[in-house]
C-alpha cells in the first residue's frame, strides 16, 4: 500500500503519453491473441468472458469487470473464454521515453484491478472520440489517457488500502530492485522477508501473479532493456551489469522473454540499419 501512495504522489502532470489509443473488440469462444512483445502502457478491461496473459511464460487471469495493465517490453501471449464470447476494450498509452520514475512505479501497481465508475466513464468518453477516428497524438486522446493512468492509480491506492500486499513480499521485492545485479537465491530472499521459502512463493504468487525467482529475473531483463537503449555499453557489459553469469545465458533468456535478442532490440531502439555486405 504505502509504495503505491508514495509513487502516486510523484506522478503529476505533465507526465503524459505521447500518443493515445483506445479501441474496443469481441472475440469468438476459445479465440487466441498473440505472442507479441507489448510496446506501450495497456490497460485491457474485460467486460464480458475472461482473458488469459501469459506474460513472460507466466499466466495471468483477467475476469470480467476487471481492468489490466500491461507493461512495455514484455511477450505476452492472450487466449479467451473457451465457452463464450469475450468483450474487452482497451487503452494504450506510449510514453517516449519511459521515465526511470514511471517505470518505478508500474512496477508497484497490481496486475489486475475490479472496474471502476471513474474508469469505465473516461473510456467512454475516449471511445466516443475515438470512433471518428483522430490521429494518435490527439491532444484530447492524449490527456484522457492520461487521466486514465491516474485513475488506474487511484484505484490501485484504494483497492490495496483493502488487500495490502504482506510486509514480507514489499521486503524481498526491495531487495531484488536494489541488488539485482548481485547473485541471489531463494534463500536470500526468504531471509531478508523473514518467512520460509515455501511460504514466499506462495505470498508472491497470491499478490503479484509470479514467483519470487521469476520477479527476480524479470527485473533484470527490464534494466538491461533500460541500458541497451539509453547507454552505449556493450552487450557484454550490459549481461554483466544486470546479473547474468554469461552474455549466452543472458541472450538466451532476453530472447524467451521478448522475442528479440538484445542486439536487434538496441538497434530497433537506435534506429540502426544492419550492416550490408558488398556483393561479390
Amino acid at each position: 500500500m504505502h509504495a503505491v501512495r508514495k509513487d502516486l504522489s510523484k506522478i503529476t502532470f505533465p507526465v503524459m503519453p505521447a500518443t493515445a489509443y483506445f479501441g474496443e473488440v469481441r472475440y469468438r469462444p476459445g479465440s487466441t491473441y498473440g505472442p507479441r512483445v507489448q510496446p506501450d502502457v495497456q490497460f485491457v478491461i474485460v467486460h464480458e468472458g475472461e482473458a488469459y496473459v501469459t506474460i513472460d511464460g507466466v499466466e495471468q487471469h483477467i475476469p470480467a469487470a476487471h481492468v489490466a495493465c500491461l507493461h512495455p517490453g514484455h511477450r505476452e501471449f492472450f487466449r479467451f473464454a473457451r465457452n463464450r464470447s469475450t468483450h474487452h476494450t482497451w487503452a494504450a498509452l506510449h510514453f517516449e521515453p519511459l521515465t526511470p520514475t514511471l517505470r518505478s512505479l508500474l512496477r508497484r501497481l497490481p496486475f489486475c484491478l475490479a472496474w471502476t465508475r471513474r474508469l469505465q466513464d473516461l473510456l467512454e468518453a475516449a471511445l466516443s472520440i475515438q470512433r471518428r477516428g483522430p490521429r494518435r497524438d490527439d491532444p484530447v486522446l492524449i490527456h484522457l489517457g492520461a487521466a486514465f493512468f491516474h485513475a488506474y492509480v487511484q484505484a490501485a491506492t484504494q483497492q490495496t488500502r483493502e488487500r495490502p500486499v504482506p510486509d514480507s513480499v514489499l521486503k524481498a521485492r526491495r531487495l531484488i530492485e536494489d541488488r539485482y545485479a548481485q547473485p541471489l537465491t531463494l534463500a536470500d530472499l526468504a531471509d531478508a522477508a523473514g518467512v520460509s521459502p515455501n511460504h514466499l512463493v506462495r505470498l508472491f504468487t497470491r499478490h503479484l501473479g509470479t514467483t519470487p525467482i521469476r520477479y527476480l529475473w524479470q527485473v533484470r531483463v527490464q534494466r538491461s532493456v533500460d541500458l541497451l537503449r539509453y547507454t552505449g555499453l556493450s552487450v557484454s557489459e550490459v549481461a554483466y551489469r544486470t546479473g547474468f553469469a554469461t552474455p549466452y545465458h543472458f541472450s538466451r533468456l532476453f530472447k524467451s522473454h521478448l522475442g528479440t535478442t538484445p542486439t536487434e532490440l538496441r538497434r530497433t531502439s537506435w534506429r540502426v540499419e544492419p550492416e550490408k555486405t558488398s556483393p561479390p
